[in-house]
């Protein structure tokens, strides 16, 4: 209901007009925004590490959000918390990554 709303919206609908108009970037083009260490090996690899980068951080800031909404919750538990929350543990600890 609200999807349907919102796409009837001239602010919407601009902003699907822009993304339209755009040209589709090629897989070079793509490739060369990344700014990560080392670079991926395809675009496939690319994009499956990105995508678990963005799911880690997505995690990350629904955990923290959470913690930090908790009444009553152990302290000592922060540390591990905010530990979980760090996209570097995710990276080293989550071996479908």
């Amino acid at each position: 209901m609200f999807k349907d709303y919102a796409l009837n919206t001239d602010e919407v609908k601009s902003l699907n007009e822009f993304y339209e108009e755009q040209n589709d970037l090629s897989d070079e083009e793509i490739a060369a925004t990344w700014n990560e260490e080392k670079p991926y090996k395809d675009i496939k690899t690319g994009y499956i590490q990105l995508t678990a980068k963005y799911r880690a951080v997505n995690e990350m800031l629904a955990s923290t959000c959470m913690f930090d909404a908790q009444k009553n919750v152990d302290e000592s538990l922060e540390p591990l918390i905010r530990q979980v929350g760090d996209y570097s543990w995710w990276k080293k600890n989550y071996k479908k990554m």
